[in-house]
């Protein structure tokens, strides 16, 4: 009788239980329905012509970046996240703390790498750019979220520009601009580091000397001005002028017949 009475009693419940699932089945799916997906995007969408793919750059604290990523659950994002091209191509792949960037690259929808960031060390990182063709486009290094050493390139891979500052950044140590055919567009080098001062060469298209002396930096003016004697040439590298400077104002010139 008693395993019966326990048999009735049971019945009802499984029977319960299986009219039950569906209802919870059907409530299960519909939340999951409501749950917002990662975003994919058009090329166009995030590609900026002139500054490249800088819809990460928020998220990198390292760089002055201070917003947060967010999971589709709401939690700030932790280790590696992908996004990717309504293509399906791939668009960003990051490693993010606590909802921050430490290391990420992005894609051109063709595939090839847009940026790579890396932190070297706590005050230390790399960020290179590359044209869509694989090419580098520039490459610095950050001191504590400011350039310290950048070199930058046209895209037929020749340089264009780099710049070389003190371990600090508290002063310029080099910089140089070339034309894009290679040649040599003009120069500023440190030659005495007390005085901040330093020798200057511009040069023409053609490769010939165009103008060299020496400028001194001041700092309460954050400015460089040009110093002493200032020397000019003509395109075929003839001296044609000569110049004397003071605190960045000319005192005097001469011709050079």
């Amino acid at each position: 009788m008693s395993i019966r009475r326990s048999t009735s009693i049971r019945y009802p419940v499984v029977i319960a239980a299986l009219l039950l699932f569906p209802l919870f089945a059907q409530a299960q799916l519909s939340l999951d329905k409501q749950v917002p997906r990662p975003k994919k995007y058009t090329q166009a969408e995030v590609l900026d012509s002139t500054e490249g793919i800088k819809i990460y750059e928020k998220l990198n604290n390292a760089l002055g970046g201070d917003s947060v990523r967010y999971t589709v659950k709401g939690y700030a994002c932790q280790d590696w996240v992908d996004d990717y091209y309504v293509s399906g191509q791939q668009l960003h792949h990051g490693y993010y703390v606590e909802g921050q960037l430490r290391t990420y690259k992005n894609f051109y929808e063709n595939g090839q790498v847009e940026r790579y960031f890396r932190m070297i060390n706590f005050s230390n990182h790399q960020m290179i750019l590359y044209y869509p063709d694989g090419k580098v486009r520039s490459d610095t290094y950050f001191y504590e979220g400011q350039p310290n050493k950048t070199s930058e390139y046209y895209p037929n891979g020749n340089a264009e520009f780099y710049e070389e500052n003190a371990k600090k950044n508290d002063h310029l140590v080099v910089r140089k601009f070339f034309f894009e055919n290679g040649w040599p567009q003009s120069t500023t080098e440190l030659i005495d580091e007390k005085k901040k001062k330093y020798a200057v060469k511009e040069y023409h298209e053609n490769g010939q000397l165009k103008e060299e002396g020496t400028v001194v930096f001041h700092k309460e003016l954050d400015n460089y001005l040009k110093e002493e004697t200032w020397k000019n040439y003509d395109e075929k590298g003839k001296l044609v002028l000569i110049q004397e400077y003071s605190l960045g104002q000319l005192s005097q010139e001469k011709k050079v017949e």
